[in-house]
């Protein structure tokens, strides 16, 4: 099993995205399941890529309505979002977050990287 999270880990890290934008995607999913422990982790992952205080408080708290102060870090959480909230099968609203289409073997706009 820890195999397995590696592998994946190592395929997440390889994207497109920046390594921002992917702990964006990793304390969004944090967050929303109450995982504290995971919170905690990529908090300190937040604070080593030099992420703003701003940013890691608005990502522990996700209150709704407040978006992200950077746009397009936000881009990535509501595309995030929108993903957990229909385990994949994003809308089309979901899929106009960026004007750039969806990259369909990253799964995810290139835009946002």
């Amino acid at each position: 099993m820890l195999d397995g999270f590696q592998k994946l880990t190592g395929l997440f890290e390889s994207t497109t995205l920046d390594p921002l934008a992917r702990e964006v995607i990793v304390m969004t999913v944090a967050v929303r399941n109450a995982c504290h422990l995971c919170v905690v982790m990529h908090t300190g992952k937040l604070r080593a890529l030099g992420a703003a205080d701003e940013l890691i408080d608005a990502l522990r708290e996700q209150r709704p309505g407040q978006p992200l102060p950077d746009e397009r870090l936000e881009a990535v959480r509501q595309f995030t979002l929108a993903v957990l909230a229909t385990a994949g099968g994003v809308s089309t609203l979901a899929n106009r977050l960026t004007r750039a289409p969806i990259d369909p073997q990253l799964g995810v706009r290139p835009a946002v990287a």
